[in-house]
């Protein structure tokens, strides 16, 4: 009997020791996994994400990234829901239809351009049309800028 707890025990410290040397594989690849995925983007893609990583205080550096970081800054720039304020300005002062569109054309286009503006989540249709009529109409580039790049 004490020989196959023995033997029990030896395969047991052969399997831990199997399992932190792999352990220690998965960590070496996750620790190159930013810097490998840096190197295989397009200069434009790297260039939005050294700028993206400089904006935050303190900044930090491209190299210094983490592949979760990179991920977060991704999913921010990326993200196909979009900000609803500065959706709603262009789908209203956008709206012009173009030289040669059909009606159909110019229907289909409205569609997909009012898919990013969330209209389904108004609760009062009066106060929104004010809202976004008051944004149309501002005249300062800086302040227009402000509103519609503001997340809050």
């Amino acid at each position: 009997m004490t020989q196959i707890v023995e033997l029990f025990q030896k395969q047991m410290e052969m399997q831990q020791q199997q399992i932190e040397a792999q352990r220690k594989q998965i960590e070496t690849l996750l620790s190159r996994l930013a810097p490998v995925f840096l190197t295989n983007q397009t200069t434009t893609t790297f260039k939005l994400l050294n700028t993206l990583a400089g904006q935050p205080t303190p900044p930090k550096n491209i190299n210094d990234l983490s592949m979760s970081n990179i991920v977060e800054f991704m999913k921010d720039q990326y993200d196909s829901r979009r900000f609803v304020v500065r959706e709603r300005f262009r789908f209203w002062s956008d709206m012009k239809r173009k030289p040669g569109e059909t009606i159909q054309e110019m229907a289909a286009r409205i569609r997909q351009e009012a898919a990013t503006c969330d209209f389904a989540s108004i609760n009062d249709p009066q106060d929104e049309a004010l809202r976004t009529r008051l944004i149309c109409s501002v005249g300062n580039e800086a302040v227009l800028k402000g509103i519609i790049h503001d997340k809050r």
